[in-house]
């Protein structure tokens, strides 16, 4: 029996006067919704979603930008004992096909500038989109009903949402996260923040992420805390924020912070500042100095994957830089086939892990070993802190999103003329380097890439320099 929901319900029943979540846009205005109106819009929205005919155990794929209205469908779905999947707005051709072939949702819920791009891989889903009028002001407007109820009966008794992920074999995958990995997350997360009731948290992580949503709405949930969802990162309007909201806790990843680094402002005047939570990618002992240095805060750089987060983090107090902290309670790591330096493969074991990829057996098997989760990173212990070394599977991180090498190159054998090519992670970007014969004009050629590419995969994964291996 899911307890989810009803501690959700009964957080919100006793919140107080601060609000629950504050949406910040790009324009720089706020928008706060307080705990009572919350609850209202979740009641209004279950009924609305009801009478569309979703119900218990369907898979509903969300394709949104951040807002309250996302949060409010979040909290109405768990309620609802349907099961959320979430995915980005950045995908295109090539994710669609994996995702509406293997994850094959019941319903979608999406922007409406979105529809044009996902309408050609809908087949006799529901279909909800949402119209935004203003700051603040949107609507959800059914376009086709939810007729299709494909889930097993008690679906939802084992999943509470499918997240996408990768594991470096060219495919999108569908991760089934328990209930038991959230609350675990929420509780473990919160041990090493700390944060109190009254305080907020500003983050600018899409929602999609299994990171945003353990450490950015559930743990403020619980908490008592306000959420800030952040529709920009521009610098100017952050630091804005920071100031005039009296923000204790910021939520992102290493490349937001670095580019608050770079922005050149005045960073000593936010006297209520006390943590950036950091995860996502890797955080250089360098920029942990800078940061502590700049902001006079403590940074909580942390470790975790779509299957399980946080698998170990940095707790308030005893953060280490160049680490990823200790290992999270109720999470066994281990080792495997440590080198002379003590590294190798970080194996993970817990109650609370994922229980496989939707409709992907043979890939869950080959993931979930002997009782371990091989998680396709290395790294190894510095004393009782964890230290993450890079990914051994063929995956990267662009801007905290994870790219799955394969995919890419896939895509780009698909579109070119290339016998081969490579493709890697270059500095933030990836690069693929094409085997092409010298008559082919490589200029030319890496024009035309692009311009296919952009509609074949999410925009972060097109390779930013093509060029012709010597």
């Amino acid at each position: 029996m899911s307890e989810l929901p009803a501690q959700l319900s009964e957080a919100l029943r006793g919140w107080g006067d601060n609000p629950v979540a504050i949406e910040l846009f790009s324009s720089g205005e706020t928008v706060p919704v307080g705990a009572s109106e919350l609850r209202r819009r979740v009641r209004e929205m279950i009924a609305a979603l009801s009478r569309e005919g979703v119900r218990r155990d369907d898979i509903v794929a969300l394709f949104l930008e951040n807002s309250i209205d996302y949060v409010t469908l979040i909290l109405a779905l768990l309620e609802m004992r349907a099961v959320p999947l979430f995915a980005k707005l950045e995908y295109r051709r090539t994710e669609l096909s994996t995702l509406f072939r293997d994850l094959d949702p019941d319903a979608v819920i999406i922007e409406s500038s979105y529809l044009h791009v996902i309408e050609p891989h809908l087949s006799g889903q529901g279909v909800i989109i949402r119209e935004v009028a203003s700051a603040g002001k949107s609507t959800l407007r059914p376009v086709v009903p939810v007729e299709r109820h494909h889930a097993e009966a008690g679906f939802a008794d084992l999943a509470t949402s499918i997240n996408c992920t990768y594991r470096g074999d060219g495919e999108l995958l569908g991760s089934i996260a328990t209930e038991a990995q959230y609350r675990l997350g929420a509780k473990v997360l919160q041990d090493g923040l700390q944060g109190c009731r009254g305080e907020s948290m500003l983050f600018p992580l899409p929602l999609s992420h299994i990171f945003s949503l353990v450490g950015c709405l559930f743990v403020p949930l619980f908490q008592g805390m306000t959420g800030i969802l952040a529709r920009t990162v521009h610098p100017r309007l952050i630091f804005g924020a920071l100031e005039t909201l009296h923000v204790e806790h910021v939520t992102a990843v290493p490349e937001i912070y670095r580019l608050l680094l770079r922005s050149g402002k005045d960073t000593q005047r936010f006297p209520a500042l006390r943590t950036f939570v950091s995860g996502g990618s890797v955080l250089h002992a360098r920029e942990y100095d800078e940061l502590t240095e700049a902001f006079s805060l403590e940074v909580l750089h942390g470790y975790g994957l779509t299957e399980f987060t946080p698998v170990s983090r940095n707790s308030r107090g005893d953060a280490r830089r160049g680490t990823i902290g200790p290992v999270c309670e109720g999470v066994d790591v281990r080792i495997d086939n440590p080198d002379s330096t003590g590294s190798g493969e970080i194996l993970l074991r817990s109650d609370a892990l994922c229980a496989g990829y939707y409709n992907r057996p043979q890939v869950t098997r080959r993931a979930f070993r002997d009782g371990w989760f091989h998680t396709g990173d290395r790294g190894r212990f510095r004393e009782t802190h964890l230290v993450f070394e890079g990914e051994i599977k063929e995956t990267r991180k662009v801007n905290g999103v994870m790219v799955d090498l394969q995919e890419v190159r896939r895509a780009v054998l698909a579109a070119s003329t290339a016998e081969d090519a490579t493709v890697f992670l270059e500095g933030n970007a990836i690069t693929a380097l094409l085997k092409i014969p010298e008559s082919v004009d490589i200029d030319k050629e890496e024009k035309r890439l692009r311009h296919v590419l952009v509609h074949q995969i999410a925009p972060y994964k097109v390779p930013r320099r093509i060029a012709r291996i010597d």
